[in-house]
């Protein structure tokens, strides 16, 4: 199995399209914060945004060749608290995706180096608190805003090194060091 993070600015236009497809599909749409059917041309224009956005990590995930969601962290190199977040396609295997965040959260912690994540998780979405909980993260606060309820949820980098040895993380990051996973990231490519 290989997996491959690539940075939303280096996805071709047809990556790009399947990716839209996946955030706009209505099991992602009604999980997220932002319900709204994002259009094609809106889109792309963000995505050219990204380029010279420092603030801002979006990255596709790729799995044996075929994408099949997102994850990202925003807030970051800025006086913000940087928030994180993911989606995937509906018939995504819970491995797949806990592998990913394992990986996601390293990276973002130890080379990165940021010190603390947020993430808002719909009340309503019962799986996605229980992923984040496995994860290490905790409940500091609720928001309520037009769009619904949330847990307003962080992991620190201390706790997450820290938890990482725990059961359910040391699984998944023994799972990690078997496979090929790699980040295809804009400034990695412009060093080569």
């Amino acid at each position: 199995m290989t997996i491959e993070l690539k940075n939303y600015t280096l996805l071709s236009e047809a990556e790009q399209l399947q990716l839209l497809a996946i955030r706009n599909s209505k099991g992602v749409r009604e999980s997220s914060k932002d319900t709204a059917i994002i259009e094609v041309g809106n889109h792309l224009q963000w995505v050219e945004k990204l380029k010279s956005d420092d603030h801002k990590l979006y990255y596709a995930v790729i799995v044996d060749s075929i994408l099949v969601g997102g994850i990202n962290v925003v807030g970051i190199n800025s006086s913000e608290t940087p928030l994180w977040g993911l989606f995937f396609t509906c018939t995504i295997q819970p491995l797949i995706s806990s592998l990913v965040t394992y990986a996601f959260l390293d990276r973002m912690f130890n080379t990165h180096y940021i010190d603390i994540l947020n993430s808002e998780v719909n009340i309503l979405n019962i799986n996605a608190y229980r992923f984040s909980l496995n994860f290490g993260l905790t409940v500091y606060n609720q928001l309520s805003d037009s769009s619904g309820e949330y847990h307003m949820m962080c992991i620190s980098k201390d706790d997450w090194n820290k938890n990482k040895d725990s059961s359910f993380p040391k699984m998944i990051g023994k799972r990690v060091s078997k496979i090929e996973f790699t980040f295809s990231d804009l400034k990695t490519m412009e060093q080569r």
